[in-house]
């Protein structure tokens, strides 16, 4: 896992605007792989190499030379055989975790409200907020990177292979595949932090027979909630009651994103149970290098006086 010295201070959830439970109940959800929205998610190359012969493979052995014995055709011929029940092993093994998908950057602003400067920083990736919080009505919750007991997380890595695993590594019940995403998911400045269903500290029955999984979190470790620019006025109104009265988020912060007068980007506002904080951001140069405008109608009349 990652050292804590090269781990953010804090993590991003996207979620939709019906994930208030999160904030009311101090609860949060982890996935298994087969519930997620990629098919690809955890979902390894099983090679019928085994660790010797991957070596050899690695190493740049020339097997078009190699003189192959009865036995090796006997010994690649079951490995072969088995890719099936070893992928069948791996699935029913990954689906015992749940993940949980988080974003962040090193580079992420502490203050949203009064400037977002880096690119890499996830509250301004409009496709997160439109994929991940219903097309901007849902919102985002910031998380101290101590909000939960008892974990470890890891970093996600993007290709554009798939990883490879050997079906020793799958005896072994090795966890890498669950940290490799495609190369196109990048955008996403994905963390994930991965636990065993068995150890939920809830568990709900849905009506279609699947469970849901819930894990406690630290409510006091929530450091600040931001609001979509499509979000319901009313469900605005309902978070900010939550976060101002409940005690454990005395320290949370709460921001409203707003579209920018000129770019395509999201300003920020922060609102606390006094009122806002800030003023509206101007936006680009264009407005706020010239908040006085000439009046055409005046020099308009000015050049006609001046002609007669």
């Amino acid at each position: 896992m990652v050292d804590i010295m090269d781990t953010p201070f804090c993590f991003l959830k996207f979620v939709k605007q019906d994930r208030i439970d999160i904030l009311k109940d101090g609860y949060i959800r982890f996935t298994p792989p087969k519930d997620l929205n990629d098919p690809f998610e955890v979902n390894p190359v099983i090679i019928p190499h085994d660790p010797y012969n991957l070596h050899l493979l690695e190493s740049g052995y020339d097997f078009n030379s190699h003189k192959f014995t009865k036995s090796d055709h006997e010994y690649s011929r079951k490995r072969f055989n088995k890719i099936e029940d070893y992928k069948s092993m791996y699935s029913k093994f990954s689906n015992k975790y749940g993940i949980l998908s988080l974003s962040s950057s090193k580079d992420m602003c502490s203050i949203p409200s009064v400037a977002i400067f880096s690119e890499e920083d996830p509250r301004r990736n409009l496709l997160m907020w439109s994929h991940y919080t219903d097309e901007h009505r849902g919102f985002i919750i910031e998380f101290h990177r101590n909000f939960i007991d008892n974990f470890d997380i890891s970093k996600v890595s993007y290709s554009e292979e798939r990883p490879i695993i050997t079906q020793e590594e799958i005896q072994s019940e090795a966890l890498f595949p669950f940290f490799v995403k495609g190369e196109k998911w990048s955008y996403e400045k994905e963390w994930r932090i991965i636990k065993p269903l068995e150890q939920a500290d809830e568990k709900v029955c849905l009506s279609n027979g699947n469970i849901v999984h819930l894990f406690k979190i630290k409510k006091s470790h929530i450091r600040s909630i931001t609001t979509g620019c499509n979000m319901d006025s009313n469900k605005i109104e309902e978070l900010k009651s939550i976060v101002f009265d409940d005690p454990e988020l005395r320290d949370c912060l709460f921001y409203v994103s707003k579209i920018d007068n000129e770019g395509f980007s999201l300003d920020f506002r922060s609102y606390s149970a006094h009122g806002w904080t800030n003023d509206d951001v101007l936006g680009f140069p264009m407005i706020s290098q010239h908040p006085t405008l000439i009046n055409p109608d005046h020099v308009k009349t000015n050049v006609t006086k001046s002609e007669e």
